[in-house]
């Protein structure tokens, strides 16, 4: 994945999920620890089920599979 690839993905994921309430952050993984490939890891501080679809097509649009954190207020993992 290049740089630019990268960037455009993370530029679009904030366009579209940025003004949502569970949206916290994100990272933009080449190779994720959990699902093993390209993965945009959203930061989030709840679960967003009802969003469920528009994410997948979106990961999916970028070529990537997409995976959860969640995190507190402060933007730490949530225990």
């Amino acid at each position: 994945m290049t740089k630019e690839k990268k960037q455009l993905i993370l530029e679009n994921t904030v366009k579209v999920f940025g003004p949502c309430d569970w949206f916290r952050d994100l990272i933009v993984h080449e190779q994720h620890e959990t699902t093993g490939g390209p993965t945009i890891e959203f930061k989030v501080n709840y679960n967003p089920i009802m969003e469920r679809k528009n994410i997948i097509a979106f990961s999916q649009a970028a070529g990537c599979s997409y995976f959860f954190t969640l995190v507190d207020k402060n933007g730490n993992k949530a225990v």
